[in-house]
């Protein structure tokens, strides 16, 4: 425990909060990564259990790795409540207690197309929530970290202005590989746009992985 590595960075010592993660295969791919050890790691989903089941045909078997792994699933979690008194609570003792070496948001999508400004402003809105209330779980030394798919119509969405605003210093920014996480599949919000409901982790194309840290003195 706390020696297996993974790529980013990323080790079974650390404290990990997957934030949104759908299908839940980016937790289940860091799990595998860690030797099937990951007490530390803890994942959410802003659907019920009921709902999650019946959005993802893999859910229950996901969920069964993961718990056998050591990790914790949390339902009806949202980037709005993240930091209420309620659900920080219920995240930060799934990790034992603690605040989390890193918090992470994959393909954030607020479900509501890609076209027109109004699916711009519910990105942004959704985006700036995590900005806001993630770094309140983070550790001093921790990591707030976005994944995105690179070019139109995702550079409209103005993560570095959104981070910039929130106070959050950049660190870096590294390639995102799927491949590099076994078995993580891409998945689709419920309610994107045709085209995106088809996209595989395959054929995702450019995507990036943005790293912050929270700015101390805000």
């Amino acid at each position: 425990r706390g020696t297996a590595a993974a790529p980013q960075g990323y080790h079974g010592g650390m404290k990990i909060l997957c934030v949104g993660d759908g299908n839940m295969s980016f937790a289940l791919a860091l799990a595998t990564l860690f030797g099937c050890d990951a007490p530390g790691l803890v994942v959410t989903t802003d659907a019920s259990k009921g709902a999650a089941k019946r959005m993802y045909a893999t859910m229950e078997d996901t969920v069964e790795a993961l718990e056998a792994s050591g990790a914790s699933v949390v339902y009806g979690i949202e980037c709005e409540t993240l930091a209420t008194k309620t659900a920080s609570g219920t995240l930060r003792g799934r990790a034992g207690g603690s605040n989390f070496d890193r918090v992470v948001f994959n393909f954030p999508d607020a479900g509501v197309g890609k076209v027109g400004m109004l699916s711009v402003r519910a990105q942004r809105e959704l985006i700036a929530s995590f900005f806001e209330n993630a770094p309140k779980l983070l550790k001093s030394n921790g990591e707030l970290r976005l994944t995105m798919r690179t070019g139109a119509p995702f550079d409209k969405w103005n993560v570095e202005g959104l981070a910039l605003k929130a106070r959050l210093v950049f660190k870096t920014s590294v390639e995102f590989l799927a491949n590099e996480f076994p078995g993580y599949e891409y998945c689709a919000t419920p309610g994107e746009d045709a085209e995106d409901v088809e996209a595989s982790s395959e054929d995702l194309g450019p995507c990036v992985t943005y790293v912050f840290a929270a700015n101390v003195e805000k």
